[in-house]
């Protein structure tokens, strides 16, 4: 035989072999990174778990076990939107694997996307009817909806499946605590009875019992939770809250104290029995015993650390800052010294001292180049300097090594909106509030920047998602009804009012709202009437006061207008806005000279007050023009055409008019009449500079726009004479 024949035969054989044992070799290794996964994630040790994780999905992406395990873990370390990716690309390759349904589900579920939820809950009871954890998510979404004897009905066919089905006893629990809290209290104690360790089942019998007034029962529970795991602090930290809430401060300090003596070596615990000494006793107390624990523990910083917060709510801040700097000198590189750092810093900027916050930042990054909250601060010092290109390397720095710092993805967001850059701004907003979906900050700035984008119907949805979750909150309960009104839904923009009115937190806030979208719909009867009911419930509240006197000036009843201000201002003599207000009641009642008095007032109290200085300087040169009030106009005004506002644009160049510097009038005048929808009075303050340049042909059609208008404005009567001789 040809000896090249035999030889490619035996290669052939050769590498079919390597390709066979290469096949069995790629399960195998699939299947012992997994297992090594799971192995990890079991322990806790979900870094090392990603890592395993990962070499199986390198082999195959589509290994739907590691895929899931991948969203477990990504779940763990609070990564929403890593976990939601995971489980849709599973179900996308794979749409029978219940469990991720299930978890994809109940993120729908938590992020208000209830349709979305129940598509995956009706899937999964496709292929198994009786599955328990879909008819939760079902039964979760209807009791939402406020549909109780709908999700009763879903919490009892998961009960059937899966008896002590903790998420189904939870949802009858809410169903029934408030009106029968003993048939709550028999559903929650059968769950016991079934899963005799299931500690959430106990906390929701404490909840009941707490709701129901058995203080000796609910307190017998969180004793028998706290002997049955008593390395778990979370128990002793609700017992100790309960306690609290009862007014028994000697019994949480005793078993506080009970709990210290039993764990020595636990400084955590040490700092809690010290906060609360400091919330409950006396911040003396809470020093003196600081002491003593760092005298038996001269090596625990973290109890140095706790006692110059101590020292900081005496106002002890030079002492606070030795401690620090003795951490510091202690842990020179270590993680105490790293805190103490950044707490000098917090210290300094609240001092003021920006010089030696800077100097501390600046030996915190050269410790440790990227921590986060050195950078942090860093950050907020540039963006106040305006120095944009430096602040915003420093932030993504700390949001790709914290993915989860809401407060450095907002302040990302601000610094990418400054420089134009509104949509990035906008997905920083976006990941900061599916980190922290109650943060204030982030829903109204996704909202405000969605609105900036016309995406109004996205707006709408989050901002009622929110307060559906939130009610307490009043800047997003406002911003909801100012949303309503301003794209002219006014029943909308009522009822969230009327909603907030009703509530027990916030019914002045909700009338002075209502009142607000009644005036901005036209109707200032009822506006009126309203901002007097808020009036009755909250007097000290200006900003209403102020609402109801510009709801009388503009119903003409300026005299009760003028009444409602002289009130305000009892209270708050130097208030500017208010002020402001009654000098335009009296212009209105034709009296200027009082009008100017007040003025002047204003301006005497803020000499940078521009609307002020604006409005005087117009009543001066339209109403009491002298040669003294001219010049006076004139010093009011002489940095007008350097804002970037229309109407000071306008007066000055009214002013230069009436100084006869025609040719300067007609620069700004012109610049005033080409901005965004121009006023009234701009025109004929144009045409009549256009009339004294004797351009008539300008003239004629800047008048004949400005009496094309039904409003009244002052010059209307020269205005037509001017027109009726050209």
């Amino acid at each position: 035989m040809n000896i090249l024949i035999v030889f490619l035969k035996n290669m052939a054989l050769l590498l079919l072999v390597g390709l066979l044992v290469g096949c069995g070799s790629s399960a195998d290794r699939q299947a012992k990174y997994l297992q090594l996964a799971e192995t990890q994630f079991e322990n806790g040790k979900y870094e090392k778990a990603q890592v395993e994780v990962r070499n199986v999905l390198q082999i195959n992406p589509e290994n739907a076990e590691a895929r899931y395990l991948w969203a477990l873990i990504q779940e763990k370390q609070r990564n929403w939107d890593g976990m939601y990716k995971n489980l849709l690309f599973l179900v996308q390759q794979k749409p029978e694997f219940i469990e991720a349904r299930i978890k994809l589900g109940q993120l729908y579920y938590h992020a208000q996307e209830d349709e979305k939820a129940l598509e995956h809950a009706d899937a999964v009871l496709a292929i198994e009817s009786n599955n328990a954890d879909a008819h939760t998510i079902r039964g979760s979404m209807f009791f939402r909806r406020g549909d109780s004897k709908a999700a009763a009905n879903e919490a009892q066919l998961a009960l059937a499946s899966t008896p002590g089905h903790v998420g189904a006893i939870s949802i009858l629990t809410e169903i029934y605590k408030s009106e029968d809290p003993e048939r709550a209290l028999g559903v929650i104690g059968d769950g016991i009875n079934r899963q005799t360790h299931n500690a959430t089942l106990k906390l929701l019998k404490a909840s009941v019992l707490e709701e129901k007034g058995d203080w000796s029962g609910a307190a017998e529970v969180y004793k028998s939770l706290i002997a049955e795991f008593p390395d778990n602090l979370f128990y002793y930290y609700r017992i100790v809250k309960f306690y609290e809430q009862r007014g028994l401060v000697g019994e949480a300090e005793k078993l506080l104290r009970e709990i210290v003596k039993t764990k020595p070596e636990d400084h955590q615990l040490k700092l809690w029995l010290a906060e609360f000494l400091a919330n409950q006793r006396n911040l003396a107390l809470a020093e003196a015993t600081l002491l003593d624990f760092i005298d038996k523990q001269p090596n625990v910083y973290e109890l140095r650390l706790g006692l110059a917060k101590v020292y900081r709510a005496q106002r002890k801040d030079d002492d606070a800052v030795a401690l620090y700097q003795e951490v510091i000198k202690l842990d020179e590189r270590g993680e105490a010294g790293q805190l103490a750092r950044n707490m000098l810093v917090q210290l300094y900027l609240a001092r003021g001292d920006e010089k030696s916050a800077v100097s501390v930042i600046e030996e915190t990054l050269t410790v440790e180049p990227e921590n986060s909250a050195a950078l942090l601060a860093k950050a907020r010092l540039e963006m106040t300097k305006n120095n944009l290109a430096v602040a915003v390397p420093l932030l993504r720095t700390v949001v790709k090594n914290e993915p989860d710092s809401t407060e450095a993805l907002l302040l990302l967001g601000q610094a990418l909106e400054a420089t134009d850059m509104a949509d990035l701004a906008l997905s920083m907003y976006q990941k900061a509030l599916e980190n922290t979906p109650g943060s204030q900050h982030a829903v109204i700035n996704v909202v405000r920047l969605q609105i900036a984008k016309e995406e109004f119907d996205s707006a709408k949805q989050l901002l009622d998602s929110y307060v559906e979750r939130n009610p307490e909150n009043l800047a997003v309960g406002e911003r909801r009804v100012m949303f309503y009104a301003e794209q002219g839904w006014w029943d909308e923009a009522l009822g969230a009012a009327v909603n907030l009115a009703e509530s027990a937190h916030s019914p002045a806030i909700g009338l002075y709202l209502k009142g607000r979208v009644l005036y901005e719909k036209g109707d200032i009867t009822a506006a009126i009437n309203s901002y007097n009911e808020a009036l009755k419930i909250a007097p000290e509240q200006l900003e209403i006061t102020f609402a109801l006197a510009e709801a009388y000036q503009a119903s003409g009843a300026l005299q009760a207008a003028l009444e409602i201000c002289d009130n305000a201002l009892d209270q708050s003599p130097n208030n500017s806005a208010v002020l402001i207000l009654k000098a335009g009641i009296y212009e209105g009642l034709a009296e200027y000279e009082k009008a100017a008095e007040v003025y002047e007032a204003v301006l005497s109290i803020d000499d940078i007050q521009k609307i002020a200085a604006n409005n005087l300087a117009t009543l001066l040169v339209d109403h009491l023009l002298t040669e003294e009030n001219l010049r006076r106009a004139q010093e009011l005004t002489v940095d007008f055409e350097n804002t970037d506002i229309p109407a000071f644009w306008d007066t000055r160049g009214w002013v230069l008019y009436h100084n006869e510097n025609y040719t300067g009038a007609l620069a700004l005048l012109e610049r005033a009449v080409a901005s965004n929808n121009p006023l009234v009075i701009f025109r004929y303050h144009l045409g009549m500079t256009h009339y004294k340049l004797n351009d008539k042909v300008s003239a004629k059609e800047e008048l004949d726009l400005a009496l094309e208008s039904d409003e009244v404005f002052t010059g209307i009567v020269e205005a037509r004479k001017i027109v009726g001789s050209l």
